[in-house]
């Protein structure tokens, strides 16, 4: 068993204090898709509000405290955002919609992509090096390029059978994509050559990916749909993913590092809670950060200018801000956690036993967080009847004086 395979089981602090994740004044009831920052004090968001049919762009230039409206699109979504020093910037959206500014946002004009797709995410290089991946139907993905500043783009790639959801670049030639098949399969596609050429790689698993980000030019994370984690130490040459959880569980759906074992991860739950994990073992395991969940709110991006100050945006004009890096108030360091605890049989129908240590508290909860069981325990093994719970994946949680263990079982 891969030490991936606990990605996103390592919970703890269900009852306790709150993650230091405050709620900010967008001044906008819009679905916030992506957040940028250029420095520590100024930042920007794109989405659209669907009550007065526009795409809108809002800027903070406090930190994200407050946040103004400087640009409305009528009739077209907005969905990703990038700049290339402080005052230039690109927007992209519905409809082959880029908006670019040179100006800090103060003014923006349309360019032509020449194409009449869903522009789903922008990234440039340099100034005048850009890429957009497209969005049309479900899986006929588009990746353009720019040598010019935006002002004409021609196709890198074009497939019919991928759709592609994520990018990221490491220097001006080397480029990371992610998406899934038609068939759901996770898929990589790398650049050395300015997009050029592009090769492809499988995950071999039915999870796609949304989202990619480099801590460095060879460590790089990619995160998608049900609970899909990947990670590459080569420079994407090769890539360890996690196992795919149900169909229904939750999504990733952007992932940010601060480094190479920090790092950010926004998903939804199935009952519609967006919830922040974060990792401080380069993504071996995720602790959410509970208190950080707003129930009927989807997070979209995630984004951390500096170490321990991050954004992160979503529907209903929604933008949280951590300023230590998610930790719970008064807390310096996360509890400590080990890899596995042994739980056996593994799938389960009936019982399990858990080999444990002495004197501590062992709880059981479901893929969304929902304790089902707290008892003590005194025994270094313990049998549990577990014939009850439907059939699905959950966690056991246990609580020590040399920190916290977690595992996962799997009930048929």
């Amino acid at each position: 068993m891969k030490k991936l395979y606990i990605l996103l089981i390592a919970i703890f602090g269900l009852n306790t204090t709150h993650a230091q994740w405050v709620l900010q004044n967008s001044g906008t009831t819009a679905f916030l898709a992506d957040v940028f920052f250029t420095s520590s004090n100024t930042g920007y968001a794109v989405g659209y509000n669907s009550t007065d049919s526009v795409g809108v762009i809002i800027k903070s230039t406090d930190t994200g405290t407050t946040w103004a409206t400087i640009y409305n699109l009528p009739h077209k979504g907005l969905s990703s955002i990038y700049f290339i020093g402080e005052n230039t910037g690109y927007v992209v959206g519905d409809s082959g919609t880029i908006l670019k500014t040179t100006n800090a946002g103060n003014t923006w004009i349309e360019l032509s992509s020449g194409v009449t797709d869903y522009l789903w995410s922008v990234f440039f290089t340099d100034t005048i090096t850009g890429y957009i991946l497209t969005y049309e139907y479900y899986c006929r993905g588009k990746i353009l390029k720019t040598n010019n500043g935006g002002m004409t783009w021609t196709l890198s790639l074009a497939d019919s059978t991928i759709g592609f959801f994520g990018i990221y670049f490491t220097n001006e030639n080397t480029g990371y994509v992610v998406g899934h098949t038609d068939l759901g399969e996770g898929m990589f596609l790398k650049t050395v050559d300015a997009g050029t050429t592009w090769t492809f790689s499988s995950s071999g698993r039915e999870c796609g990916y949304n989202s990619v980000f480099f801590a460095n030019p060879n460590i790089g994370y990619a995160v998608g749909g049900s609970m899909a984690f990947a990670k590459t130490i080569d420079a994407g040459l090769t890539w360890t993913t996690n196992e795919c959880g149900p169909a229904l569980s939750s999504s990733f759906s952007d992932v940010c590092f601060t480094d190479v074992s920090t790092g950010y991860a926004i998903a939804m739950t199935t009952n519609e809670t967006g919830i922040i994990y974060k990792t401080n073992d380069g993504g071996d395991s995720w602790s959410p950060n509970f208190g950080s969940g707003l129930e009927g709110t989807y997070y979209n991006s995630v984004f951390f200018p500096c170490v321990d100050t991050g954004y992160v945006v979503g529907t209903n004009g929604t933008i949280l801000k951590t300023t230590n890096g998610g930790l719970p108030v008064g807390i310096k360091n996360p509890p400590l956690f080990t890899e596995y605890l042994m739980i056996y049989p593994n799938p389960a129908s009936t019982t399990i036993t858990i080999e444990t240590p002495s004197k501590c508290s062992l709880s059981i909860l479901n893929f969304t967080g929902q304790q089902l069981l707290q008892q003590g325990i005194t025994e270094s093994t313990t049998t549990l009847d577990v014939s009850g719970l439907p059939s699905g994946i959950y966690v056991v949680k246990l609580a020590g004086e040399k920190g916290m263990q977690v595992g996962k079982f799997i009930k048929h």
